[in-house]
């Protein structure tokens, strides 16, 4: 349909369109699929390995490598892995962890999960029907205790002899429902021995939000978590009552003071907080003469309020001035090989992340890189210093990735790096706002 059409279009003519569009959407996410697993099969392209015998020698000298560490065959065929994830993340302006599961999730798809595809590529079912019978297919696949080889086909064989009709008839919250159900019948695993497995990866993460908030989702076994969230519940209906908090809200705050200590110092959550990271205070803002906001290191803006708290009670924080009308750092600044330790906060600090392209890593866990190679007559200067996450640092040295300075950013501070991928592609990297 033209969208010239839409507006006076019938009910009936756009709720036609709209199914039309997402068949075609489907079409397209097998289209992908194939795609990402025709890219994966090339993959040897991607095993050059970008740095001279000499210089992996001298890497590993400095950051405890291994020397041989290209030659190894495992090794390279894992530095191909991650040329490759770089080099489709950087095109498509995706994170790296989203496509090494986007390019894992097409080969069960392409490799295991024929008739899946057929119904993903005829629109019958969606892009996300098609995700759910892909994570509900794992486990599936090849088993020691396999008999016989073919063993592993015939189970996803009949997984989706049972899975992919009622995925063309049902939302993909009650395909998943259904289908852990086909699963569990399926597994060649006893259920006990997959509860010791997945409890060894039980973990904690951190997911940063809008608005100054943050989300903490604790990976735990069933009946823990679900233990854990009934007391939880217990504990805030009583303290609930009279106090003007929702049921929610006082779930929260309970969970926080255990887990900062706050219950056992007779304090509330926030005043239990004994800060050790990097904030980023505007100079006015510290004064009390402005409302700008300041920046928490690893998250982003934070209130002046909050900015002005925090730098009043934090000792160990290192605390930036910027200019209140550039905002380029004003404080900071320093010849052998070794980056002295001011120098290396100061290209952290003006960085603040991985300056590889998409990389969000913090700059403070970063290593620091000479991009210009000490051995290639590279100088231990600020404007020659980068912050890169251990793993970019390894694919630059390591892998057909190459980088080059330009002018300096106009954000202020440091120059722009133009990476260039072992396809051609170029990309440009800037320094994080101050």
């Amino acid at each position: 349909m033209d969208p010239d059409e839409l507006a006076t279009a019938s009910r009936a003519a756009l709720l036609d369109a709209l199914v039309a569009s997402r068949a075609v959407a489907s079409r397209e996410a097998a289209l992908q699929a194939r795609v990402l697993v025709e890219l994966r099969s090339r993959e040897p392209e991607f095993d050059r390995i970008g740095a001279a015998a000499e210089v992996a020698d001298e890497l590993g000298r400095r950051g405890g490598w291994s020397a041989s560490v290209g030659l190894d065959p495992g090794r390279r065929a894992e530095l191909a892995h991650r040329a490759l994830i770089a080099e489709i993340a950087t095109a498509v302006h995706e994170s790296e962890a989203v496509i090494a599961r986007d390019v894992d999730e097409a080969e069960r798809l392409v490799r295991r999960l024929p008739q899946t595809l057929m119904a993903l590529a005829e629109g019958r079912i969606g892009e996300r029907h098609a995700r759910v019978l892909v994570e509900q297919s794992i486990g599936l696949g090849a088993h020691p205790s396999d008999a016989d080889p073919r063993d592993a086909e015939k189970r996803l064989a009949r997984f989706e002899a049972e899975t992919v009709p009622f995925a063309e008839a049902l939302n993909p919250p009650a395909v998943r429902r259904r289908a852990r159900r086909v699963r569990e019948r399926l597994l060649p695993e006893s259920i006990e021995v997959r509860v010791r497995r997945a409890t060894s990866e039980r973990r904690v993460v951190l997911e940063n939000a809008d608005d100054g908030m943050a989300w903490l989702h604790h990976y735990l076994p069933a009946e823990e978590a679900h233990a854990a969230y009934a007391r939880l519940s217990r504990l805030a209906r009583r303290a609930a009552r009279g106090s003007g908090r929702t049921l929610a809200q006082t779930r929260a705050d309970i969970a926080r003071d255990l887990l900062l200590g706050a219950a056992s110092e007779g304090v509330s959550g926030a005043d239990a907080i004994r800060p050790t990271v990097h904030v980023t205070v505007p100079v006015l803002t510290l004064l009390g003469a402005s409302e700008a906001p300041g920046a928490l290191d690893g998250y982003g803006p934070i209130d002046a309020d909050t900015a002005r708290r925090l730098a009043a009670k934090a000792p160990s924080f290192t605390r930036i001035l910027t200019h209140p009308e550039t905002g380029v750092v004003l404080s900071v600044g320093r010849d052998s090989y070794a980056v002295p330790a001011d120098l290396k906060r100061f290209v952290q600090l003006r960085d603040g992340r991985c300056r590889f392209p998409g990389c969000g890593r913090v700059a403070r866990g970063c290593e620091i890189d000479h991009t210009v190679a000490w051995a290639d007559g590279g100088e231990t200067a600020a404007d020659n210093l980068a912050a890169l996450c251990s793993g970019h640092h390894h694919l630059k040295h390591e892998t057909a990735w190459s980088v080059a300075r330009t002018d300096p950013a106009p954000t202020g501070g440091g120059a722009r790096l133009v990476w260039t991928s072992p396809a051609g592609r170029t990309h440009t990297t800037e320094p994080d706002p101050p």
